[in-house]
């Protein structure tokens, strides 16, 4: 019972909440300063508090841990992921940077979620700690309680469908084209724990691309700053009008 329960609270819980309070959170992350840093830190809290909820019954009604992938496994397949992994990570720390050449293309990529994303190095930093958080956390959540859940009814892959279509949902307040984008880095994250036999690899793998957003983020607002301060310099420095 407790089990039904805690899966039906977690499936509606985050879509609702964003239904009913986010339009307005979305305008104050938006005109009020500092607003970005009390997100993080309120979505950080907010996250623990769940897992370790959600923990503590996973304890009291005695499911293993391996079987919710918490397991480090000896074989090439769980290194040979991590070092994928690992490597990926460095090329995206690389293709983060925003120079004036691929400026456009980023804007446009990250428009619908830049509300959320970090304006100053302050920010990139709360936001880092959100990005580990929602890695540890929301993999627990999803792709182990949620598919543990789903497959003791289902078969494996409609078990992985819902446990990220039930991720997709948590995902409302970054609209639609986020929600599209989570529910296939959720397929993706769940193939990475299939491969590597360790829902650690996926915990990894979802901050390291929470990050990189941040990152993408922390660099387009770098970037536009120092577009309009050299438009400003120009402006500064423009010839006066012949006296008449």
């Amino acid at each position: 019972m407790l089990l039904h329960l805690a899966t039906l609270i977690l499936i509606i819980y985050f879509p609702l909440t964003q239904l009913l309070f986010f339009k307005r959170e979305r305008e104050r992350l938006l005109t009020v300063p500092g607003a970005r840093l009390e997100f993080y830190r309120s979505t950080s809290i907010a996250l623990w508090v769940i897992a370790a909820l959600l923990a503590l019954l996973v304890f009291s009604v005695e499911i293993a841990w391996e079987e919710l992938g918490f397991r480090l496994p000896s074989d090439w397949r769980f290194y040979g992921v991590l070092t994928v992994i690992l490597i990926a990570s460095v090329f995206m720390a690389k293709s983060s940077n925003v120079t004036p050449q691929n400026y456009t293309t980023l804007r446009d990529a990250y428009a619908h979620v830049r509300f959320s994303l970090p304006a100053n190095p302050k920010e990139f930093r709360y936001l880092c700690v959100t990005a580990v958080t929602a890695g540890v956390t929301e993999e627990f959540i999803y792709r182990a309680f949620l598919f543990w859940y789903f497959s003791q009814s289902v078969n494996v892959l409609l078990a992985v469908l819902l446990a990220n279509l039930v991720f997709c949902l948590g995902h409302l307040w970054s609209g639609p084209k986020n929600m599209f984008g989570a529910f296939v880095l959720g397929l993706g994250f769940s193939a990475i724990y299939w491969l590597s036999g360790s829902l650690l690899t996926a915990m990894l793998a979802h901050a390291v691309v929470d990050i990189y957003a941040g990152k993408v983020g922390l660099g387009l607002a770098q970037h536009e700053d120092s577009m309009a301060a050299d438009s400003g310099s120009h402006a500064d420095l423009e010839p006066a009008g012949l006296p008449e």
